[in-house]
């Protein structure tokens, strides 16, 4: 039996295989799957080099009455967990809470405005002012409870 065979039932063998299948000249290379965020998102990623004044704009010309911002990097794995947990809750608060990100790599300026020194930190804003800020990583259901108990 082949290591790819005794490999079968672990969930990495297929890409595995695959790895091991684009490297042998003449082999058709499958295409792979990416971990992580697909094109369809879920929030509203602001530009890339996004200045304080845009920011704040975007902010207050929102239509839900208040605006969830995640600010966070590419290499976060905690941003990632949270990313899903976030995506997991929007369909509850459609029409109440707009969810944008951040990247704070990419926009250093919106960044540095809001004092973000903790990956990932999450600040609801309503009304255009900040009403509440959390610093790391929250479960999807604390975070559904925590808004709705601060959207009443």
């Amino acid at each position: 039996m082949s290591f790819v065979a005794a490999q079968s039932h672990c969930r990495f063998a297929t890409v595995f295989r695959h790895e091991i299948d684009a490297r042998r000249p003449g082999s058709a290379r499958l295409p792979t799957r990416r971990r992580g965020l697909t094109a369809a998102r879920a929030l509203t990623t602001v530009p890339a080099g996004m200045t304080v004044a845009g920011f704040e704009e975007m902010i207050s010309r929102s239509d839900a009455p208040a605006v969830l911002v995640d600010f966070c990097t590419a290499w976060c794995g905690p941003c990632a967990v949270l990313d899903r947990n976030i995506k997991a809750i929007e369909h509850a608060h459609r029409g109440r809470v707009a969810f944008v990100k951040v990247d704070t790599e990419k926009s250093p300026e919106v960044a540095d405005h809001f004092s973000i020194h903790k990956l990932p930190t999450l600040i609801l804003f309503k009304d255009s002012q900040q009403i509440d800020r959390l610093e790391g990583l929250i479960s999807g259901q604390d975070l559904d409870m925590r808004l709705r108990r601060l959207l009443r």
